[in-house]
């Protein structure tokens, strides 16, 4: 192999390495803004998840109050339920 010969070798491969280094630096570009992209939605995700736990925590609180409403709502409409059946019953003695 003569000198001239191994300088187009070494010039050919010299060309592949360099066209494999832009290559590699155009994907190195593009998971840099891969990851910028990822480490936003990882914030968005976490706000999310943080309305949902307040949500969840309200709807809970919500679901707290509404059980004890009818519960004293129940406890009311059994009372009047007594009242007029004892009303009931006095007409009837007196009937």
């Amino acid at each position: 192999m003569t000198t001239d010969d191994r300088l187009n070798e070494i010039d050919q491969r010299l060309a592949i390495l360099e066209t494999e280094f832009v290559a590699f630096r155009q994907r190195e570009f593009e998971n840099q803004a891969t990851l910028t992209e990822l480490r936003g939605l990882t914030t968005e995700l976490l706000g999310i998840a943080q309305l949902h736990q307040q949500a969840l925590r309200l709807s809970q609180d919500n679901q707290r109050r509404n059980d004890e409403l009818f519960r004293e709502m129940r406890e009311d409409i059994q009372q009047i339920w007594q009242y007029l059946l004892g009303q009931q019953g006095n007409g009837r003695t007196q009937g």
